[in-house]
């Protein structure tokens, strides 16, 4: 893999938290929230497509500070993961009339992100979820664009997002749910914009790693700009 392969993907990786991003603390303090992040993106090479890729981000917000009251001082952020949500199951045998019951696990997959271009210009769409502190969720949609490790993004926040049922521990006669919609409780309607910093991989692995990881890192603001 090329130089200019991990110049793509690092910037790939940057921009999978869909957050209102600023290179400075002075910009994201005129939004509604603003937190400082770090975090780790994995990505590769979707087949067929050379410029394409698939990623996955999971990430840290932290010391946060907010006009909301109360303020969640912080949070987490992921997007393409697969998330276990506990049930509860029960039925009926048709042959015996016997009832049955209990308790399993669920797992929903998350949509993945998807990018494509080179360092020269590179785009991304996607969607990130934000679990707050206090419990309370933000479904954010996004795009950018960007050159190497400069990326400018826009979105908003979205009302709701169905994820797929992948597995269950449960019995076949008592199924979960087939989505399990997670709810944006704050931030309703929001938009988003703004810039994030990468840390790239190692360029000795350039040439042999046909998939990779990056950190990330800066501050973060969501939220209507005040």
């Amino acid at each position: 893999m090329s130089l200019s392969r991990w110049c793509l993907l690092a910037a790939a990786a940057a921009v999978v938290t869909g957050l209102v991003l600023s290179p400075v603390p002075a910009a994201a303090s005129h939004f509604r929230t603003a937190c400082q992040l770090a975090g780790k993106a994995s990505f590769a090479q979707t087949a067929g497509t050379p410029d394409g890729y698939t990623y996955s981000f999971r990430g840290a917000l932290k010391g946060c500070l907010s006009l909301d009251s109360p303020t969640p001082p912080s949070g987490t952020v992921e997007a393409g993961h697969a998330i276990t949500v506990p049930y509860y199951w029960s039925y009926i045998d048709e042959l015996t009339g016997a009832a049955f019951s209990g308790n399993g696990y669920a797992t929903y997959q998350e949509p993945g992100v998807t990018g494509s271009g080179g360092c020269a210009n590179s785009t991304s769409a996607g969607t990130a979820i934000v679990t707050w502190a206090d419990r309370t969720t933000t479904v954010l949609a996004y795009r950018t664009t960007g050159s190497g490790a400069a990326v400018s993004l826009t979105g908003g926040v979205s009302p709701s997002l169905a994820l797929p049922l992948t597995g269950y521990t449960g019995p076949a006669q008592a199924p979960p749910g087939a989505s399990y919609v997670v709810v944006s409780t704050r931030f309703s309607s929001e938009a988003a914009r703004g810039a994030l910093f990468f840390e790239p991989p190692n360029p000795s692995l350039c040439s042999h790693a046909r998939a990779a990881s990056a950190a990330i890192g800066g501050e973060v603001g969501l939220g209507t700009a005040v």
